[in-house]
């Protein structure tokens, strides 16, 4: 979560494992940058119809992007961050409420000879 702030803020996304979608709230506009190629660029409109479109009854106050397609299992598919050199979350803000960012991620447990591990940790 960041304090209040106008403008556009940048907040790096540095996660070492898949991510399944990304929750944001507090901003009114939202570009996503993969090494500096630009994923999605919304307002918080159009991402909280998409949210509610996917998810069914998306909250209020939050929207979210998800990196697989919907289906009756859940989300097909997710968006490996540990693969890339940079992710940033660039967040327009009025300043009016702090930006909270999350995600929704997994991870497997892998047995193998006789042990159990983790497949991605920091």
């Amino acid at each position: 979560q960041h304090p209040a702030h106008t403008g556009d803020i940048t907040v790096p996304l540095r996660f070492n494992l898949p991510i399944r979608s990304l929750q944001m709230s507090g901003g009114s506009h939202y570009t996503l940058k993969i090494n500096g190629q630009t994923r999605f660029s919304m307002n918080e409109m159009q991402l909280h119809l998409i949210s509610r479109y996917v998810d069914g009854a998306a909250e209020k106050d939050s929207s979210s992007y998800h990196f697989g397609i919907p289906n009756q299992e859940g989300h097909s598919g997710s968006f490996n961050m540990s693969k890339c050199d940079r992710v940033e979350l660039i967040v327009k803000s009025d300043g009016s409420k702090p930006i909270t960012v999350g995600v929704e991620n997994y991870n497997l447990l892998r047995y193998q000879n006789g042990r159990y591990s983790l497949m991605y940790s920091d």
